[in-house]
């Protein structure tokens, strides 16, 4: 086994002893990442039980969903569904992406985007902007979940961040939605934030750091080596 392997396989013991007790149920720092993780981990090793272990977090986030007051992407509803979608889209769950989500999206769209001053991907406009562009990921544009006059006000808020490259990359995104456009992009805002983890090997495990993807949390360094193994 190499030093990598070994590496992975530490940090998936420490995953499967503290997801269930981890409180957040978020894409970026909780359980949906984690849950993201080993779908991911299993399709890549065929283990029925790292698929297993990923649909049992899933049935979790779907008990809990309720407790979430935040929408944000980070630790709240706009991230986890991100992720169910995710999920969904690459065929790691079978199921009618509209009406699983139906009720987060009511829950997400019920927040007034001309009122959000946070532009930050967390909690802000950035985190709904990657949640509308997924819902309508690969899709012919009906606008039946998510309507034209909502994406337009998304388009306006964000469009007051004029110093922001990201801010305006996702304006041209949702201009495309808002165009009918299909939105095919192959990279995703996970690859590119478990991109920027880094870590050393050698002072893993002796220093506190936290589950999620990021902050060079544990599930990020996880997904930055199956990427990284896939890559080659």
């Amino acid at each position: 086994m190499n030093q990598r392997q070994e590496l992975l396989n530490r940090i998936i013991h420490h995953l499967i002893l503290n997801a269930s007790f981890t409180r957040n149920l978020g894409l970026l720092d909780g359980k949906m990442g984690i849950c993201i993780f080993f779908y991911l981990y299993a399709r890549q090793t065929g283990s029925k039980l790292y698929e297993e272990l990923g649909g049992y977090l899933l049935d979790e986030i779907y008990k809990e969903i309720a407790q979430s007051a935040s929408i944000g992407f980070a630790k709240g509803l706009c991230g986890i569904a991100w992720g169910i979608e995710y999920l969904i889209q690459n065929n790691f769950v079978e199921a009618d992406r509209d009406e699983v989500l139906e009720e987060l999206d009511l829950k997400i769209l019920e927040k007034d985007v001309t009122r959000i001053k946070d532009f930050s991907l967390d909690d802000g406009l950035k985190g709904i902007a990657y949640y509308v562009i997924n819902r309508y990921h690969k899709r012919i544009n009906s606008h039946d979940f998510i309507n034209k006059e909502y994406v337009n006000s998304l388009i306006c808020a964000l469009k007051q961040n004029k110093e922001d490259e990201e801010a305006g990359m996702l304006v041209n995104k949702l201009s495309k939605v808002w165009d009918g456009e299909i939105i095919s992009d192959r990279e995703t805002i996970l690859e590119v934030i478990v991109d920027k983890t880094t870590y050393t090997s050698k002072t893993l495990f002796n220093t506190h750091r936290e589950i999620g993807i990021r902050k060079n949390g544990y599930t990020g360094i996880a997904l930055k080596l199956i990427f990284e193994n896939h890559e080659k």
